[in-house]
């Protein structure tokens, strides 16, 4: 994984407090200039805004989403995963994540 295929968000770059509407004009603006491959979406906060569910993150966890970048016509496939401070403070979660990103590799090498 390299910044040239995958694309690594997260919330704290904004307050939680402002609008989702907000967050989504600059990530998805981000995400125009990046060209990724694929979103890593790191939590349940990015992955809600993203993908427009409302799934807890162990409901989402693993699971792929099409994310529409502009008008509904471009997308790009975002995981949802562990924040990596989950991970660091549960160590149950780590087989799950280390599934993940091989689930990740398969799609970039593709």
């Amino acid at each position: 994984f390299d910044k040239t295929n995958t694309y690594y968000t997260n919330l704290y770059f904004t307050s939680l407090s402002q609008s989702p509407k907000l967050f989504l004009e600059i990530i998805k603006k981000q995400i125009k200039i990046v060209k990724p491959k694929v979103i890593i979406m790191f939590g349940a906060e990015v992955t809600k805004v993203l993908s427009n569910t409302e799934d807890s993150i162990f409901h989402s966890r693993g699971k792929w989403y099409d994310i529409y970048i502009e008008d509904n016509l471009d997308t790009v496939s975002g995981i949802s995963m562990f924040h990596p401070r989950y991970i660091l403070s549960n160590n149950e979660s780590k087989k799950e994540t280390w599934s993940d990103l091989k689930d990740i590799k398969k799609i970039l090498v593709d």
